[in-house]
């Protein structure tokens, strides 16, 4: 199977998320697990970027970007030229009630 067919397989099996935690990362399969931490280190990338980082051609790296920006899992902007930003889209981390006692 060529990489692109297998990163549209993996992404039908994710489930949808408000953002993601560090941890959740981890857990991920590659290629999309070693994509999104590469996003998180670089901060963004625009689909040139996200497209020569996967290997595939732009039309495939659009398509997977829109299905983990569907997701929940990246944001997507559009800068001051017209080709799409991509950047991890990070959940707020909740509250934890931690007992005084500890």
């Amino acid at each position: 199977m060529d990489p692109f067919n297998q990163i549209l397989l993996e992404l039908e099996q994710l489930q949808p998320v408000t953002g993601i935690i560090p941890t959740d990362v981890l857990e991920l399969p590659d290629p999309i697990g070693s994509i999104i931490r590469l996003l998180i280190r670089r901060g963004s990338m625009t689909l040139s970027e996200l497209a020569e980082a996967m290997g595939l051609e732009q039309p495939q790296a659009q398509q997977v970007g829109e299905l983990l920006t569907r997701k929940g899992f990246l944001g997507k902007e559009y800068r001051s030229g017209k080709e799409p930003v991509y950047r991890a889209y990070i959940a707020r981390m909740r509250r934890r009630n931690i007992p005084l006692e500890l």
